[in-house]
Order: C-alpha cells, then sequence, then structure tokens
C-alpha cells in the first residue's frame, strides 16, 4: 500500500501537476506572472509561493517530518519574484517530494496530525496536498490560457485519432 501511494506522490506532483505549471511558467510574459485581476485574485507568482509553502508544510513537514517554518502571508503578499526564480522554487519542491519519496518512510497513515489547526490522518494530509495542488495548477492553466488564448498541450501526447 505505502509504494503504491508513494509513488501516486510522485505522479500526481512531480509528473503531472509541477510540469504544467513549469510549462504555463515559461509561456507567460514574465510581466503577466504578478497581474491580479483584483484584489480578491490572486496572481501566477503568489499561487506557486502558496503551492510551495502548503505542499512543504502540509506534506514534507507533517508527512515526512522535514523542518520547515512556514510564513503564509508572505506568499500572497510578495509580486517581485522573476520568472526564472519561480522555476527554481518549482523544481527544487519538485526535487524534494522525489527525494522523500524514495528516501524517507511515512508514518502509519490513520496516525493523526495538527496541520493549521485542522485535526487530520497522515492520509488525510497526502490527499489535501495533492488535491490542494491540482485545484492551484488548474488555476494557473486558466490563467494562462486566458492570457495567452491558447492551448497548453497538457494532454497533447495522449490524444487519440477519431476520440
Amino acid at each position: 500500500m505505502i509504494p503504491l501511494l508513494l509513488n501516486e506522490i510522485k505522479l500526481r506532483f512531480c509528473q503531472e501537476n509541477i510540469p504544467r505549471i513549469m510549462r504555463c511558467l515559461e509561456l507567460m510574459p514574465e510581466d503577466a506572472l504578478g497581474f491580479r485581476e483584483n484584489e480578491n485574485c490572486n496572481a501566477v507568482t503568489n499561487l506557486v509561493l502558496h503551492l510551495d509553502g502548503n505542499c512543504r508544510q502540509w506534506l514534507l513537514q507533517h508527512v515526512f517530518g522535514n523542518d520547515y517554518q512556514r510564513d503564509r502571508a508572505k506568499e500572497f503578499k510578495e509580486n517581485e519574484v522573476t520568472q526564472g526564480q519561480l522555476l527554481l522554487i518549482l523544481k527544487r519542491l519538485q526535487d524534494d517530494i522525489m527525494y522523500n519519496c524514495t528516501n524517507s518512510t511515512i508514518p502509519p497513515l490513520e496516525n493523526i496530525l495538527q496541520i493549521q489547526g485542522i485535526d487530520t490522518t497522515v492520509l488525510g494530509a497526502i490527499i489535501h496536498s495533492i488535491e490542494h495542488f491540482s485545484y492551484h495548477t488548474g488555476q494557473i492553466a486558466l490563467l494562462t490560457k486566458q492570457s495567452l488564448n491558447k492551448d497548453l498541450g497538457f494532454y497533447a501526447k495522449h490524444k487519440q485519432l477519431n476520440s
């Protein structure tokens, strides 16, 4: 069960969502990354910083036991991060997830954790991390499509003739 779960973590983060966000970052002009439609919307920059903080807190810290001090408020305030810096943040996160999935152990899935004042299990924290990351990946993809009016090609290699 645990090896299957670790493979799923690597798949969802490292082979699907992080590469999709990286593709969006590479396609978008640098000046569009910090754009907010209004004060209730987040810029791509803030979403990437938020995903890094959330994943490091929920998955890497609480599930895998890594040291991490999160500044959640800063994730939504910071706006002077370059495209290159965002790509490096995502690459570092991808590397850290792969390393932990390969070299660390997961506590029993039913163990209770408290994260951000929320009681959950180890399994719940993993599920939260995956669904939260996917949710914001979709937002970044939508912002990219709106900005560029372009198909991002996420499923191009999976398209079948006459599907």
